[in-house]
């Protein structure tokens, strides 16, 4: 047994012992310090804890995130050198730095394009994937669900033009501000900002207020430890349809942490009466991707779906597109 590994029982041992007392949280922060110090030690990076930051390293490069967002850390390792091929950095000391600790401008080096963000920027890719089945077109009508900081947006303001709309969706209060910052900065005329969720109905529900891409209702299951719990106003797709008195409803962009199923079933007629174009992010749910209980459904009501699977980094995600 190597030493890593001994180490780690005779700590976990330890942690039964002082379960449910003070010494708890710190003994299980500073576990999860060390387990990530060496994980990430061994392919070259270093981590500096600070008491507002924790700086992920390797070379002359560094990436800040807050303490918060710690659960990004691994998928920060898989896409560091991605971010800086994207972003434009800043320059510290000798280093090149992106700071994603804080609300903050950053510049796509391929687009030359400028947007607010709360943490962790938006990929440049995603928007060619959300339409790859159906290319939203001029005069169209969209809902943009779960629009984080509003990088999809802009992508489908100008998609649209001047004759179309685009509804943004953000419960989340750090991204919808965010999200009216860019709004405001990109003069999108054509974008409506909605500080609500979609879920099966018209409700008020606990939401992990965590301002980055994973915000999520608490209903979805456990974030981060210290991710603040807020209270957000929800609403179905019908009703937001009704409310917003829209004669049509062209493309449904998706990427709500799981909510998809219940935001689907709770507006199954109305689904199945209009020609609606889905693009959905799909995400574990007990143990299984979202999409293998989406399928079904749609067809049920006579939509087609493809399922896309996206390799990216070290990792994969799935787009379930339904269309009829």
């Amino acid at each position: 047994m190597n030493l890593v590994k001994r180490v780690t029982i005779h700590f976990m041992k330890f942690i039964d012992r002082i379960a449910h007392t003070r010494m708890y949280d710190f003994a299980m922060k500073l576990f999860i310090r060390i387990q990530f110090a060496i994980y990430f030690l061994r392919d070259g990076f270093r981590l500096k804890f600070e008491k507002d930051t924790v700086e992920v390293i390797k070379n002359k490069r560094k990436i800040i995130i807050a303490p918060k967002h710690l659960i990004y850390l691994v998928d920060l390792k898989n896409v560091f050198n991605y971010y800086f091929d994207s972003l434009v950095s800043d320059k510290l000391d000798h280093f090149e730095v992106l700071n994603f600790s804080k609300h903050k401008l950053h510049i796509y080096k391929k687009s030359n394009l400028s947007f607010y963000f709360t943490s962790l920027p938006e990929d440049e890719w995603e928007i060619g994937e959300y339409s790859h089945k159906y290319k939203p077109k001029r005069g169209d009508v969209i809902f943009d669900i779960g629009s984080y900081c509003g990088y999809s947006v802009y992508m489908f303001s100008k998609m649209v033009g001047p004759a179309g709309k685009v509804y943004a969706f953000e419960p989340d209060p750090e991204n919808y501000r965010c999200l009216l910052g860019n709004v405001d900065l990109h003069n999108l005329k054509n974008v409506i900002s909605i500080k609500k969720g979609i879920w099966s109905k018209i409700a008020k529900l606990k939401f992990f207020k965590e301002g980055n891409l994973g915000s999520s209702l608490k209903k979805m299951g456990y974030r981060s430890g210290n991710t603040e719990t807020v209270v957000v106003d929800v609403t179905s797709l019908e009703s937001a349809f009704k409310r917003l008195k829209l004669t049509h409803l062209d493309f449904i962009k998706m990427d709500i942490e799981g909510a998809e199923i219940e935001a689907i079933m709770g507006s199954l007629d109305f689904i199945k009466n209009h020609h609606l174009n889905f693009a959905i992010s799909c995400h574990h749910r007990n143990y299984r991707m979202t999409q293998t209980k989406l399928e079904p459904i749609f067809e049920k009501i006579g939509y087609k779906t493809k399922v896309k699977k996206i390799k990216y980094q070290n990792f994969s995600s799935y787009l379930l597109y339904a269309y009829k």
